[in-house]
Formats: C-alpha cells, sequence, structure tokens
C-alpha cells in the first residue's frame, strides 16, 4: 500500500477512534496549532464511564494525569501520538483519553484546560455533564443510546434462601459490535449471587435501530426477608470502534476496540421468609426436590455391612443443603 495512503488510513481511524456516539465539543487555534475536545457522551448513570479525548494539532505537550472536577473523576487512561504525511505534507496529532465517571446525580461541568504548547497557550471548552441515578423507570430501552445495560429477575418476590434466575443484558448499537465481555459483576450484602459464567451473543432491532447484545444469565438466593434494592449491575465491554464497523469502504483494516462500562437498573425485591412449622431436620434447603437411594448390595448376610447412596435432586438451591 502506498505510504500516503497508509498514513491517511490510520489519520482517519485515529480521528474516530472514540467510537459510540461521540461529538465534537469545541476548538482553539493560536499560531497553527490547534486544540479540540469530543467527548463519547455527556448523559451518564452514576458509575457508567465515559470517554474524553482531548486532541492537540501540531505539536506535543504534556497534560495532567487527572483533571479535577466537582462531583466528577477525570482520569487520563491513554496518550496516542500520531505522525501522518500526506502528499509530502507532515502532520503531528498528540490525543489523550480520559475516564470520566461520576457517582453522584447533578449537573457538573469539567472545566476548561489551559495548555501550553509551542510558545501559545490554548484552552479546551467548558464541558457539562449530566449525571442520573438508575430507576427501574429510567431501564426502558432507549434506542437513543448507543449503549445500555438491562437487569431482569425471573421473579420479584420470592423466599429467603430460594434460588432464582435473573439476566444481565448488555446492548450496543450496530451489528456484531460486542468484541469481549469484562468483569459482569452484581453485588450485595444480602444476596449470594453464583458467578457469570455463560456469555450468549444475539442481537435484535429495537425501533428502528439493530443493537448487539450480550446476555449473561446467572442465578441468586437471598440470605434474609425484606425489601430489598437489587442492583445496579455492572458490565464492562470491550466493543468495536466506528473506524471498525466500516467507513469508505476501509472499517475491516482497522479492528480498534473501546473499553465501555455499562451500568444496568436496580431492581426492587421482596424477600418473604420461610413459613412457619418446618420440622427440626430442616437445614435451609428451598426448592422442588426428589430424594432418592440406592444400596451397594441387595444380596447380604446377616452382620454384613454395605453401604447407602441417598441423591438429592430437582429445582433449587442445593448448595445449602446439609448432610443428613
Amino acid at each position: 500500500m502506498p505510504q500516503t495512503l497508509q498514513n491517511l488510513l490510520l489519520s482517519f481511524g485515529l480521528a474516530a477512534w472514540l467510537g459510540l456516539g461521540s461529538s465534537l465539543l469545541g476548538q482553539s487555534s493560536s499560531n497553527g496549532l490547534s486544540v479540540s475536545t469530543a467527548i463519547s457522551q455527556s448523559t451518564l448513570a452514576q458509575g457508567e464511564a465515559a470517554t474524553l479525548q482531548i486532541s492537540i494539532n501540531g505539536a506535543t505537550a504534556e497534560l495532567p494525569g487527572r483533571i479535577e472536577a466537582v462531583g466528577l473523576d477525570v482520569i487520563q487512561v491513554r496518550n496516542i501520538p500520531t505522525r501522518t504525511r500526506i502528499n509530502g505534507v507532515e502532520s503531528f496529532t498528540d490525543r489523550y483519553l480520559y475516564q470520566v465517571t461520576g457517582n453522584q446525580p447533578g449537573d457538573f461541568t469539567i472545566p476548561a484546560v489551559s495548555i501550553s504548547v509551542g510558545g501559545a497557550t490554548l484552552t479546551t471548552e467548558p464541558i457539562p455533564i449530566k449525571i442520573y441515578r438508575t430507576t427501574e423507570e429510567t431501564s426502558t430501552i432507549d434506542a437513543t443510546k448507543s449503549a445500555f445495560a438491562k437487569l431482569v429477575l425471573s421473579k420479584q418476590s420470592f423466599y429467603e434462601g430460594e434460588l432464582v434466575p435473573f439476566t444481565l443484558t448488555a446492548y450496543v448499537r450496530g451489528r456484531n459490535d460486542v468484541s469481549e465481555v469484562i468483569s459482569p459483576r452484581l453485588e450485595h450484602e444480602s444476596f449470594v449471587v453464583r458467578p457469570f459464567k455463560d456469555v450468549r451473543t444475539d442481537g435484535a432491532p429495537v425501533g428502528d435501530t439493530y443493537y448487539s447484545s450480550a446476555n449473561l444469565p446467572s442465578m441468586l438466593f437471598a440470605l434474609k426477608p425484606g425489601q430489598h434494592n437489587l442492583g445496579p449491575a455492572k458490565v464492562s465491554l470491550r466493543i468495536l470502534s466506528k473506524s471498525s464497523r466500516g467507513g469508505f469502504g476501509f472499517g475491516s483494516l482497522f479492528a480498534r476496540t473501546d473499553i465501555r462500562e455499562l451500568v444496568s437498573n436496580p431492581v426492587s425485591v421482596e424477600v418473604k421468609p420461610l413459613p412457619a412449622g418446618a420440622p427440626r431436620s430442616f437445614t435451609g434447603g428451598v426448592g422442588d426436590f426428589e430424594v432418592s437411594h440406592s444400596a451397594s448390595t441387595d444380596d447380604v448376610f446377616v452382620g454384613d455391612p454395605i453401604s447407602m447412596t441417598f441423591r438429592v435432586s430437582g429445582v433449587g438451591n442445593l448448595r445449602s443443603l446439609n448432610e443428613p
């Protein structure tokens, strides 16, 4: 491939590196140097992460590892210097990527950042960020979102110790855009959650938009009765960026990925206490079980030892059963 075309494609791929839903927010220039900012999304659920990109065109610069912003964590995660030559003209762009998260609901601002470069001072534009608290109402599948997660339980009223299936599903706009599922987690001090061991990828249209999905089934049981808010669950995805989904016929050459952390809706559940009157031998097993038994032999003499095997099968929380 000619060097000029190769550099052009590299420049195009990196320019689209942010991936889903990024938007250019502002640009400042001086003496042939310029700085621009773009963010993947400006409305986030608590704990959800967005990617901020600050691009310096024409020179290199040192940017802070952390941008101080009230109510937000803005942490530098990557630096991507890029040098290109097109038609004999060389250009240089220094890109800094920051992860943006917020843990309290409200309206916040990433402040302007002043950058000294090449004897000039460039200043980014302030960026407004809205952080919202996830509720069951905000969990509605919305085709305006580029990515989101949904937590669904098979039932929302169940007994203490009862094993309940549930599914955590991550949705990403586009076909076959989920490259890898990383660290799904659902934690609550009053529940035991089985590890996520199975990932089922799928996809379906939502309105006029197609979403890739990663379904993560698992099970949980409650340790004590009462009303509980379960979740939100969190899941990180490695997703294909815009440059990998195709652009001017060159998308397949750039298998670039981005990591997004998604936050699901919470789910309100009622955990009922076990009915009174359980036998003294009850050890906590809740479910629909059958007990069978067998002997090592059915032909013995008086006084000969034999082995008995008892087998418990069925649907329920078998791990809570103790030996008789």
